[in-house]
């Protein structure tokens, strides 16, 4: 498990994906804050699940967009339809063999998350 993996989220509806970390789910509780640039793509038409987005390709029309924040700064306060973020990540070494929690806050409504390319 250790090393880069990627991970993409599809949101409904409205909503944020905030104060995104990731931590072992052991005595330890190592977290890893994943705060940052995102990328991020309207999905107003649901092509994501089709198009297999969560494959996260690079080469789609994703545009690099801080995390927290919320989407309707980008896509306005009318915006109805889901979107999706994307990014890699850096799992420590010494997290091998742990369980490892992926906390997204803020997802008001529903989210899917893969984790390369597995939900």
């Amino acid at each position: 498990m250790a090393g880069r993996s990627s991970v993409a989220v599809k949101r409904g509806s409205t909503g944020v994906v905030s104060w995104p970390t990731m931590s072992t789910v052991d005595n330890t509780r190592l977290t890893v804050d994943l705060c940052g640039e995102w990328r991020f793509r309207s999905d107003r038409d649901d092509r994501g699940l089709r198009e297999r987005w969560f494959d996260v390709d690079q080469s789609r029309e994703w545009k690099s967009r801080p995390v927290p924040e919320p989407w309707q700064r980008w896509l306005g306060i009318d915006w109805h339809g889901d979107a999706w973020y994307a990014g890699e990540l850096d799992i420590p070494t010494h997290w091998n063999g742990l369980r490892v929690l992926l906390r997204l806050e803020a997802v008001a409504t529903i989210a899917t998350r893969w984790v390369d390319g597995r939900a």
